[in-house]
């Protein structure tokens, strides 16, 4: 289990009216930083509250005592609190603890809790005065986790972009050291090698876990093809004594009753009526002989007349599982939204396919996505073309990706028993095609259509800006960098959406080239197709707030890696290091405010101090507050050295780390 410190919205109340104001290095009253102090004699209790934005599992807490104040007696430390914790609306204690009153950062553990927020209840105190405490860090406690696939008997593991086996056994260093904290790295190239079964299986230090939960896709599928050809009993369990039976609901294919007996039947009828000597069996089908011809068939005739030339023969049928393909395509435009077919006859079968490059391939719809069939197979058609329910559900977004042509095929199926062949009364193609642009006048007709229009700016590896369209219609658009397709990440076009549209996409700097010009195209469309482009280079470079050094060099990358150091060289304990100055550069691509840089004391070793200073000559601060608006690119100097005791420590390659925060405007 690991420890991971928990940076809280603060707030304060008190028992009896006293509010307890914690600062947490603002400045305080008297232009000097102070910590968590009441400024008066309270009666106590007297509460620090601090919630958190979401519930945190913490079992940790680390505070210190000691007032920044040492040579000020009026304000007292804490003799004896508790750590209460908010759960579930109710506060409950945590830890409770007591100290002398000597200034020390103390740490306590307690059993993991998941809470809300957290409260500091002072009961007692030293000295008869105000009361408080310098700093307080909150823990989350996070177990780890890790994850290995076994597959034939080998536990493995993917790494650096291939499978490794480790073997038939392992144990928990082997998770720690080689497991996956996150399956879904495992690209599908890498899935596809493993054939038969596969088990993932999960190591947890966390005691309360008791059961794992792995989120797979796959291509989808139905259980009848699963089970084709197969014998499917469903066994039901059930512990209610008074349930007799089940039912269960089956979808299949439409079939009538007399498609269940291919051969002969009887029908046997039973009477208790003693006056009822014979039975009477009426069928109503549409039925002829030639039905029961399979295939291709002649009509030989013979006649005696030898004046007849020719003979005629007028015969009706039905065409039955017949596949009726468009010759031409239907023209969309403005978006597809949906396609209705209007049925006359109650009896009879009628589905779709349909295809989107004028009868090349043909497709349907089915579990979210769109699959391709073979129309010259009619088992094949039978089985994929859509009812026209189906059909019907079909919603704008699923034909927004397939073009602006669709052709129809459809399949026709009558039953021979059926007395009414199936009959369609008209089929309509909704679109929203864009008209508000039309005007009319003297009966001439002329189509207006202004072009979309695009405002954009490129900061901080962020693209940011709005599409417009001064009619009003609907646009999209798609960005290549570095003349490779980047969103979205298919080259397509987005959706068409109303406009304005606005535009915030950050670029991923793993993506662009570092040290030199990087172009950045958005190619823009109306509803109309009438096209534009923008276009712009920009250098590659970190975004956010970065450090550097007087020469202009990055001390640290945007994902936190280490680039260089602010090197002191050797520093003799009880001496007090030259100073060096430090560059900071919003580079975040926008404007901001109130940039705090703070160093993070609990790193550093007993006795050692890291001083900041705005300017040079040096003025030793604990912290540095630029209160003003820092514009993109801005850059704020400040200077750095080392303050050492001679009690402190060696601590051979000793490492500091300043923060930098600031608000948004």
């Amino acid at each position: 289990m690991r420890f991971e410190s928990v940076i809280p919205a603060m707030n304060s109340t008190s028992q009896d009216g006293y509010i307890v104001t914690p600062n947490g290095g603002e400045r305080g009253f008297d232009g000097q930083p102070f910590p968590f102090r009441s400024f008066t004699s309270p009666s106590l209790p007297e509460y620090v509250t601090i919630t958190f934005p979401r519930k945190l599992h913490i079992s940790r807490y680390e505070i210190m005592l000691g007032s920044y104040y040492t040579n000020v007696p009026e304000y007292d430390n804490m003799a004896s609190w508790d750590l209460e914790g908010l759960v579930n609306g109710r506060w409950i204690i945590l830890h409770s603890g007591s100290h002398p009153n000597i200034p020390e950062t103390l740490i306590y553990d307690f059993p993991r809790t998941e809470v809300e927020g957290i409260r500091i209840k002072c009961k007692t105190k030293h000295g008869t005065n105000s009361w408080g405490f310098n700093e307080i860090t909150v823990y989350q406690s996070i177990y780890e986790e890790r994850a290995l696939v076994f597959h034939e008997g080998v536990y493995k593991t993917y790494l650096s972009g291939s499978w490794e086996n480790l073997g038939a056994n392992v144990s928990d260093s082997d998770y720690l050291l080689k497991g996956m904290s996150d399956t879904s790295i495992i690209p599908e190239p890498a899935w596809s090698t493993l054939t038969g079964d596969v088990e993932i299986c999960l190591w947890t230090e966390n005691p309360h876990r008791t059961e794992a939960l792995f989120s797979t896709e796959t291509e989808p599928f139905t259980l009848a093809e699963e089970w084709e050809d197969q014998t499917i009993k469903i066994i039901e369990y059930s512990d209610d004594p008074y349930k007799a039976e089940s039912t269960i609901l089956l979808e299949t294919d439409e079939f009538g009753f007399h498609d269940e007996f291919k051969k002969s039947i009887d029908v046997l009828y039973y009477t208790d009526d003693p006056r009822k000597t014979s039975a009477e069996l009426e069928l109503m089908a549409n039925y002829s002989p030639l039905d029961e011809l399979k295939g291709d068939f002649n009509i030989v005739t013979w006649t005696d007349q030898e004046e007849i030339d020719e003979l005629n023969i007028n015969m009706n049928a039905s065409p039955l599982s017949q596949l009726v393909i468009q010759d031409e395509d239907f023209h969309i435009y403005g978006d597809l939204q949906s396609i209705i077919v209007n049925k006359i006859s109650k009896e009879g079968t009628i589905k779709l396919l349909l295809s989107f490059d004028e009868g090349q391939t043909w497709e349907y719809f089915k579990f979210n996505a769109w699959r391709p069939t073979d129309i010259s197979n009619m088992e094949m058609v039978r089985k994929h073309a859509m009812d026209i329910d189906s059909l019907s559900h079909i919603t704008e977004k699923e034909f927004a990706v397939k073009g602006k042509k669709i052709r129809l095929a459809y399949f026709i199926d009558d039953n021979t028993h059926w007395n009414q062949h199936t009959q369609v009364d008209n089929i309509k193609i909704v679109s929203n095609a864009p008209v508000d642009d039309a005007k009319f006048s003297n009966a001439e007709f002329y189509l207006l259509n202004t072009l979309a229009t695009l405002q954009l700016t490129v900061g901080g590896n962020k693209l940011m800006g709005q599409l417009d369209d001064p009619d009003k219609g609907k646009v999209q658009y798609r960005v290549f960098l570095n003349n490779k397709p980047y969103y979205p990440s298919n080259g397509n076009f987005t959706p068409l959406s109303p406009a304005p549209i606005d535009i915030k996409l950050n670029i991923s700097e793993k993506e662009i080239l570092f040290g030199q010009n990087n172009s950045l195209t958005v190619e823009f469309q109306d509803a109309w197709g009438q096209q534009d482009t923008w276009s712009t280079t920009f250098f590659g470079t970190y975004s956010g707030l970065m450090f550097m050094d007087e020469q202009g060099q990055y001390f640290s990358d945007s994902f936190g890696g280490l680039l260089k150091h602010l090197d002191f060289d050797i520093v003799v304990a009880g001496q007090t290091t030259d100073y060096q100055k430090v560059i900071v550069k919003n580079q975040l691509g926008q404007v901001v405010q109130n940039l705090i840089l703070e160093v993070v004391k609990d790193k550093l070793p007993p006795d050692v101090t890291i001083e900041l200073s705005y300017t040079d000559p040096f003025i030793a601060e604990d912290y540095l507050l630029f209160n003003k608006l820092i514009q993109p690119n801005d850059e704020m100097e400040f200077y750095v050295r080392i303050a050492t005791a001679i009690t402190a420590p060696p601590a051979p390659n000793g490492q500091f780390e300043i923060r930098a925060k600031v608000d948004p405007v």
